[in-house]
Formats: structure tokens, sequence, C-alpha cells
């Protein structure tokens, strides 16, 4: 993996732009091709979306907002969401995820629900790691760069990734 392309390093170009979260996908994924999906007997089964959708209902997967208030968070308000490019009440996780984050940080980051299942998710992977920082209590970062912050990068070029 090509850490430059997603962080920033002193002395090095400047990371690859993103493009916005958005609920919006690509129209290659909404059309998928026949290699892929087969002959399928309704054209929607053709989209990414709408086969996401299915199986979600298929297997009655809880909705963003049921799983940000399991979670302890103020699910997104109807208002966020339609202003954000729809108006859905029990909006499947993966769609509430990029909706929220278009009506809570415009599309630059992850809102509060889809930041802390990024978070927690991270989080659990140190933890399960046996050779983990986590497992060092009193381990503390000292790689801080010139203007004494410590990021990711400061921890990638210690690992020596990049």
């Amino acid at each position: 993996m090509d850490w430059k392309l997603f962080f920033s390093f002193e002395g090095e170009n400047p990371p690859q732009a993103s493009r916005r979260i958005t609920p919006q996908l690509v129209p290659a994924l909404m059309r998928l091709p026949d290699v892929l999906v087969g002959q399928t007997p309704r054209p929607e089964f053709h989209s990414l979306a709408s086969r996401d959708l299915y199986r979600g209902h298929s297997v009655a997967l809880p909705s963003g907002e049921a799983i940000a208030r399991a979670a302890g968070l103020d699910p997104s308000s109807a208002t966020e969401l339609e202003e954000a490019g729809g108006n859905w009440s029990g909006t499947p996780l993966w769609l509430y995820v990029l909706t929220e984050s278009e009506a809570q940080q415009k599309g630059e980051y992850l809102g509060e629900l889809g930041g802390r299942i990024v978070a927690e998710v991270i989080v659990e992977l140190l933890r399960s790691d046996p050779t983990s920082l986590l497992k060092e209590p009193d381990w503390q970062p000292d790689l801080a760069g010139a203007d004494g912050k410590f990021g990711i990068a400061h921890l990638l070029r210690y690992a020596g990734v990049v």
C-alpha cells in the first residue's frame, strides 16, 4: 500500500485528494454487467444498491437509526437526511452512514455513527492483536514532528512502511 497517497508526510507531495462522501453511487455500480450478476429476473438486480437493499431486508438488518440509538447516539433527523438527498424511515445502515456524512460533515468526513463504527473496528483489531501497543499500558508516543504534533504519518514512518 502506498500510504503517501492517503496521508501527508513531511517533505513529500500532498496525498491524493478524495471525493466527498455522498449517498449517490457511480453509474457503474447502478448497472452491474451480466458477467457479474448473471441473468436476472428483474432489471433492478443489476444495481448494487438494490441488491444490498434486498439482501439487508431479507436478513432483517437493523436500520441506521436503530444502530445509532443502540450506540447511544441521537439518530440524524429526517430533515437532515432529506436535505442530504432522501427521506426515509428506517434507513439501511450503508445508506444512513453515507447520508449522515453528507448531512453532518458536508461529505468531508464520516458522521457521528459512521466514524464511531470505523473507530470501534480499529480499536477492536488493536485489542485482539497480541503485538499491539494497547498491550503496553505505559507506552507513550514520542514521535511528534517539529511542530509538536503526532499523527498517523508519524506512526507509519515509525512502523517502517513508508
